[in-house]
């Protein structure tokens, strides 16, 4: 583990990097309510007329550029950015979602336990894993939640991001508009309902490959 001083300052700048990236997140039709357990109820899929209607993410960078895009159903998933795409084998509960690269090699698996979920390697080693709390979201890359991340719910169009118990990013849901603030900076993006895979994309310390993979579990969980 780096030192906690070294550790803020290379997080604040990948963090600040992330500041200019437009993201734009679609769904489609009414998401269902979040049920008390959601790591343990049906995963939400969105349906119009008996009809699966995926729901989908989408990333651009300046000029309209795709840094990534997420197509999600009830049984898979499609994740491309940058060159790679990422392909996720969604199961049954408990039975863990897959996700593999292009190569067919296994990236995670994501399971789900109480009120984990976490993301490991094939070997079962652990990646990342999100505590999943009425309000609020604890993300780490240890077993004990040590230096967890925060993201927690203020209301229901309000969340805060939090790393070593300090507030570095707000996020809010108004009007089909979400707005990010870090410091001084603000971006402003369209959406439909807000999510914490908002406050988690602003986790730019996560590998990619791993922070989209939570990304769509996030998204595919209804949270």
């Amino acid at each position: 583990m780096y030192k906690q001083d070294l550790f803020m300052k290379s997080f604040l700048l990948i963090l600040v990097h992330s500041l200019f990236v437009s993201i734009i997140i679609q769904g489609c039709g009414t998401p269902p309510p979040i049920p008390p357990s959601p790591l343990l109820s049906k995963k939400a899929v969105f349906k119009y007329r008996n009809q699966e209607i995926p729901q989908r993410l989408i990333i651009q960078g300046e000029a309209s550029i795709l840094l990534l895009n997420v197509e999600l159903t009830s049984r898979e998933a499609f994740i491309a950015f940058e060159g790679q795409r990422i392909f996720g084998q969604i199961a049954d509960l408990p039975a863990p979602n897959i996700y593999i690269d292009k190569n067919a090699d296994i990236i995670g698996k994501a399971t789900v336990s109480g009120d984990i979920l976490a993301l490991r390697k094939n070997d079962g080693q652990l990646l990342w894993k999100i505590k999943v709390l009425p309000n609020q979201l604890k993300v780490a890359d240890n077993e004990e939640f040590v230096n967890a991340r925060e993201i927690i719910k203020l209301d229901s169009n309000r969340m805060k991001v939090t790393l070593a118990g300090k507030e570095f990013a707000r996020v809010r849901f108004k009007d089909k508009q979400i707005t990010i603030e870090v410091g001084k900076n603000i971006l402003e993006t369209p959406a439909d309902r807000n999510s914490f895979a908002y406050g988690l994309f602003m986790l730019a310390d996560i590998p990619k490959e791993y922070r989209y993979a939570l990304m769509t579990e996030l998204l595919y969980r209804n949270l």
